[in-house]
């Protein structure tokens, strides 16, 4: 999609429309995979389409091939030490396609007190609060 993008922008007379949907397109793929830097840079595609920016779409496509190699320099890594790890016999536990849910019964046996003590249900796992938001809209 990247480069279906930079063939677009590259064209004489740029389709705004193609463009506008292609960055629907990646952003939408980046964020069904967790990919949200990819995601952030394709969101700020829609204002600069708007204002036919042309220049600033170059930059903006340039800031999201940076964090698309960025991503995928990440995962070999990953994906390596899970090789590592299993040739030396130990085990990868696997992805779950949703986060486990919270045991409503470990909520009630252990009222919050907001200390931000870690509670004795063995979840000492720290409160994210506002840390899955973007902070940009």
């Amino acid at each position: 999609m990247l480069n279906e993008m930079h063939v677009a922008l590259e064209n004489p007379v740029v389709d705004y429309k193609i463009v506008r949907q292609l960055a629907h397109k990646l952003r939408g793929s980046s964020a069904s995979v967790g990919a949200f830097r990819v995601t952030e840079t394709c969101s700020a595609f829609r204002g600069l389409i708007d204002l036919q920016n042309l220049q600033g779409l170059k930059q903006c496509l340039y800031r999201a091939h940076y964090e698309n190699k960025t991503l995928k320099k990440h995962l070999e890594v990953l994906f390596k030490l899970e090789k590592k790890i299993k040739e030396a016999g130990g085990t990868v536990p696997p992805l779950n396609s949703e986060p486990p849910r919270p045991d409503p019964a470990a909520d009630q046996a252990q009222p919050d007190t907001g200390s931000g003590a870690a509670s004795s249900s063995g979840n000492n796992a720290p409160s994210l609060g506002n840390a899955g938001q973007s902070s940009r809209t």
